[in-house]
């Protein structure tokens, strides 16, 4: 299709593109993983792209392997780490090949982000946050393990726990 204007635009065939995940647990495959220069340019990341397998929307995660900050490397190369282990990486020690990434599947539990408001003054409601993988859907990850659920209603937690959607201050 060449474009000669907005008004030449025929999108019948185009899908749409994918939305960011929310709070919940998601089963997801790696779709696009490789390794990036911080904006500083004082360092270096692995960056993830994966895609939520029942079509929910995608998610990404940055693993900081060099920066000025040797704490930053240390929890980076950590989270690379139960990553690459969870998602069943033949060579977690030793992953090799950034390519070696891509295709993987993992479950991944993200919480509710901060909302926030664009350039245009609109307010949106914050991104779901990674905070940790595992194998199997349920399975405990750094606090309650949760159930992905009906946008309309909030995760379901596993652990006996009450989950409510608001922020209580205090």
């Amino acid at each position: 299709m060449e474009f000669t204007g907005f008004d030449s635009l025929d999108l019948t065939n185009v899908e749409a593109g994918d939305s960011y995940l929310k709070a919940g647990q998601f089963r997801c495959e790696v779709v696009k993983a490789s390794v990036e220069q911080n904006k500083a340019k004082t360092g270096r990341f692995v960056k993830v792209e994966m895609k939520c397998m029942d079509g929910n929307g995608v998610t990404v995660d940055r693993f900081n392997v060099q920066n000025a900050n040797p704490k930053a490397v240390e929890i980076g190369l950590q989270k690379l780490k139960k990553f690459l282990i969870e998602t069943g990486h033949p060579n977690p020690d030793k992953p090799g090949d950034i390519n070696s990434l891509s295709g993987l599947k993992v479950v991944v539990n993200l919480k509710r982000g901060d909302d926030f408001v664009t350039d245009t003054g609109e307010r949106r409601e914050g991104r779901g946050e990674i905070v940790g993988y595992a194998r199997d859907v349920g399975q405990r990850i750094a606090g309650a393990a949760v159930t992905a659920a009906p946008a309309s209603h909030p995760p379901v937690v596993t652990d006996g726990t009450d989950q409510f959607p608001d922020d209580i201050p205090f």
